[in-house]
């Protein structure tokens, strides 16, 4: 175990410390914090509820409510369940470490909800507008290196967010697709 701490230590101020420039030090605090911008907040849920609604019609509802289902239990076990029970100090509350923060960050640093939400996100919706697949996961990837790059997270606490999103949105794409076959929404209605 400590040889696994010890490189995510060495790959977490490789990027905070060495892979930086002024650019990014502008860029990433304002992707890693684009959900807090009112007009994100104002446009995004109800923009994305149209795309469900164009594209599948009636049955845009129900996927639209699990999407939100989906981030919601992401980022409650993030909170609730990983940071109370893992209780890992943030880089910047970490003796030893030479941190630069750049952005905000409170509670457990394991695991990252941005990254775990992200994740999720990317996963959940890819599956019903498969062309956006790429876009979703390269955005999701650079909050994640984000979280990093601003100081507020370590490699493996992005990684394992990641992983747990995947997770989380795989199993409520199940449950999606068993209701949508349940009450006998057409195939193109359906995810893949």
């Amino acid at each position: 175990m400590d040889f696994l701490i010890h490189i995510d230590y060495f790959i977490f101020n490789l990027i905070n410390q060495t892979l930086t420039s002024p650019w990014l030090d502008v860029l990433f605090p304002i992707i890693t914090d684009l959900h807090k911008n009112i007009w994100f907040k104002v446009a995004a849920a109800p923009a994305l509820f149209a795309v469900y609604i164009y594209r599948y019609k009636k049955a845009g509802v129900l996927y639209f409510v699990f999407c939100l289902l989906s981030l919601g239990f992401s980022d409650l076990t993030g909170t609730r369940i990983f940071k109370k029970v893992v209780e890992r100090p943030r880089p910047f509350q970490t003796e030893g470490l030479n941190v630069t923060k750049k952005s905000p960050g409170h509670g457990g640093s394991f695991i990252s909800n941005h990254s775990s939400n992200m994740f999720a996100f990317a996963t959940y919706t890819s599956a019903f507008f498969p062309p956006a697949r790429y876009a979703l996961f390269g955005f999701a990837a650079l909050v994640a290196y984000s979280r990093v790059y601003n100081g507020v997270h370590f490699p493996l606490d992005v990684i394992c967010g990641a992983l747990w999103g995947i997770a989380v949105s795989l199993v409520f794409l199940l449950l999606v697709k068993w209701l949508a076959k349940k009450f006998h929404f057409g195939k193109e209605s359906r995810p893949l």
